[in-house]
């Protein structure tokens, strides 16, 4: 999930007292440990914050509430624009005959009376 999602995984240590480690539990709003954080590309502003004890099910709801890294979603978008463009190239156009039969054309419907009533060409 981790590697699906693009996710950046970051360790605090809090071992030894730290300012910036403290700093962030605050604005967290956060006191206890262990506390985990999820800071969503779309919206980094605003973590999914997860203490005490989580289930593996919690926390994998958790990374796909908040979504792919920018780098994958946008690899994703490339990916799919690439799939329309190939599909664009190699489908027939809507209402017409694919060019490698004749089948449908006017041209064929007039070839096949000729053959049936005897007509030479």
């Amino acid at each position: 999930m981790v590697e699906e999602l693009g996710v950046v995984t970051l360790k605090a240590d809090w071992t030894a007292p730290n300012d910036e480690i403290a700093s962030m539990l605050k604005k967290l709003g956060s006191k206890q440990l262990p506390v985990l954080a999820i800071f969503p590309a779309k919206n980094p502003r605003k973590p999914i914050v997860l203490r005490g004890m989580y289930s593996k099910k919690t926390l994998i709801d958790k990374l796909r509430e908040a979504g792919p890294s920018k780098k994958v979603a946008r690899n994703k978008q490339q990916k799919q624009q690439q799939k329309k463009k190939k599909k664009k190239k190699t489908a027939p156009p809507k209402g017409r005959p694919n060019a490698t039969s004749a089948q449908g054309t006017p041209e064929a419907a007039l070839a096949e009376q000729r053959r049936r009533s005897g007509v030479k060409q």
